[in-house]
């Protein structure tokens, strides 16, 4: 194995595609997400994607081995994502050095908090992050279904009391009111593998989110939060905010009527989800990788007071 590597890292360009591409292609068996997305983030002048760039001593050939984006919530909050080395040339410091480069970056225009999210399985990640600092500040269920997988028989509680569970459209601020107020301190909004802090308020939300909310007595008591971007790339993104398992079940079947879209994939809350929610959720069709345990990580830097 080769040691540690001196890595150029520079700005993604369109002549980068092909190989950020066929990394990709590497990531989930090859149902990973950023080639429904990579075009705009090479284009987007207001985040950066960024590549890392290897140079081979013997015969001067650079390589991209790696590729990672940085966007803003908001001038002073930064997310992370899509970082992705090539399997041949991973342990070589190439996720570090981009890592490194961003909080070098953002610590120069004195951005207050920087957050990722990840999965339990992405060990390599979450020790480097860690070692930077990064703390963990949530943990979410994640559970897909695709269009191959057929949902089981209905159980008879989740139809039970027709009337009981009303499901309309929320509004941001009902909504951020509901999760605010909860019990257990809702901190995020999922919308997608991103995760929107409350704190930022209902205009960044509007941009990104619509709500569906179960009302009982009048009063909200589920939240199913359905990401736009996950629409448009025929992706149903929906984080789901509720722990009664009736609540849960008119929210995923109201969200399947209004958004017909057969793959789709959720996040929890809270975890981890009981036995009964589960079982809500498997008869929805989705597939949950672990026992409803939390197995999504959102993790935070603090940069500046």
């Amino acid at each position: 194995m080769r040691g540690m590597t001196n890595f150029l890292i520079r700005r993604a360009k369109a002549t980068d595609r092909p190989r950020l591409l066929e990394i990709s292609s590497q990531i989930w068996e090859g149902q990973d997400y950023v080639p429904h997305v990579v075009d705009a983030w090479i284009a987007d002048p207001a985040s950066e994607l960024a590549v890392a760039i290897e140079k081979d001593s013997a015969d001067g050939m650079e390589l991209l081995v790696g590729f990672a984006r940085c966007s803003r919530f908001a001038p002073d909050y930064a997310w992370l994502e899509g970082a992705r080395t090539d399997l041949q040339y991973r342990n070589r410091g190439a996720s570090k050095a981009l890592l490194n480069h961003f909080l070098a970056k953002l610590r120069s225009q004195n951005v207050r908090v920087v957050a990722l999210s990840t999965y339990i399985e992405n060990k390599a990640s979450i020790h480097i992050i860690e070692r930077e600092g990064f703390r963990r500040v949530g943990a979410y269920v994640y559970a897909e279904r695709h269009p191959q997988h057929e949902a089981s028989r209905r159980t008879q509680d989740a139809t039970a009391e027709p009337g009981h569970t009303v499901v309309s459209r929320l509004g941001s601020q009902d909504v951020l009111g509901f999760l605010g107020s909860c019990e257990k301190g809702i901190r995020f909004i999922a919308d997608g593998w991103k995760f929107i802090p409350l704190e930022l308020g209902s205009q960044l939300v509007d941009s990104r989110i619509e709500f569906l909310g179960a009302r009982r007595r009048g009063r909200i008591s589920a939240v199913a939060a359905v990401s736009k971007n996950g629409l448009a790339n025929e992706l149903l993104s929906i984080g789901i905010f509720g722990e009664d398992p009736m609540d849960v079940a008119s929210l995923l079947d109201e969200t399947s009527a209004r958004f017909p879209i057969e793959q789709s994939e959720l996040m929890i809350w809270p975890s981890p989800a009981s036995d009964d929610l589960l079982e809500i959720v498997r008869s929805r069709g989705y597939c949950v990788w672990n026992e409803g345990r939390g197995d999504v990580f959102v993790y935070q830097l603090t940069l500046a007071s």
